[in-house]
């Protein structure tokens, strides 16, 4: 490709400028995939650093949009690919796979897709996110073949706890919006107000690594009864024998 109404420190500009496109790392040819998806923990994580590495060594580099939302191509043969984003200013990182064929794939990142992750890179490499992300290529295959059976894990967990869930239930590949009213948005955010009502967990990190190693989840956060009586004077007046 020739500029030729560029001249000097110009072309040398440009030059440098497509060869940072996508913060990727070579490997382009064929067919391309593109992965968008949600970052979210209830609230939308705007402007989260997000990577994206895949089985074939290729990387990705973007920033979430506002709303959580990100979009990224990357080759269709170097899928299946590990995807964590962090919060602008830092915090805990949340992890997903982006898994399937096609030239779109939906892909959200959010405590579900990280819960879900980490159990099935515990099963499949032994290892931490942390320390797995590092370099996923190795084992991403055998992680994402598990991935099935670690959703149903979390499904059953959450299921058994009480929490609201919809149905089909895949975090993974399911479009929401991170407001009010949208059933996984709901659902993030009674996770992350259970974590805080929780005596056994201080933090969301604390939960997952209990997750990991075979612990229940807190329980949902629920209303009170109002059919139940409320104080000694209303259990008085309902105390005594009846037929």
């Amino acid at each position: 490709m020739t500029f030729p109404f560029l001249r000097g420190s110009s072309l040398a500009l440009l030059l440098a400028l497509l060869a940072g496109c996508g913060g990727g790392d070579g490997g382009d040819s064929g067919p391309a995939t593109t992965i968008s998806g949600t970052v979210a923990v209830g609230a939308p994580l705007s402007g989260a650093g997000l990577i994206v590495r895949c089985s074939s060594g290729v990387t990705r580099n973007t920033t979430t949009a506002a709303g959580g939302s990100f979009l990224v191509s990357v080759p269709t043969s170097s899928l299946p690919c590990a995807l964590r984003a962090t919060p602008a200013g830092g915090g805990q990182a949340l992890h997903s796979v982006a898994n399937g064929t096609g030239s779109t794939l939906t892909t959200n990142i959010t405590p579900l897709t990280d819960l879900i992750t980490a159990l099935a890179v515990n099963t499949a490499a032994g290892q931490t996110l942390a320390a797995w992300f590092a370099n996923p290529a190795n084992n991403l295959g055998a992680v994402a073949s598990g991935l099935a059976a670690a959703q149903t894990t979390l499904q059953n967990a959450l299921d058994t706890a009480g929490y609201s869930l919809p149905s089909p239930f895949d975090p993974f590949a399911t479009p929401f919006s991170p407001t009010a009213g949208d059933v996984y948005d709901d659902l993030l955010e009674a996770l992350a107000t259970a974590i805080s009502n929780s005596a056994s967990y201080d933090d969301y990190a604390a939960l997952l690594a209990a997750f990991v190693a075979g612990s229940l989840l807190p329980d949902a956060p629920g209303d009170d009864d109002p059919e139940a009586p409320s104080n000694i004077a209303v259990l008085t007046a309902y105390a005594g024998t009846y037929a």
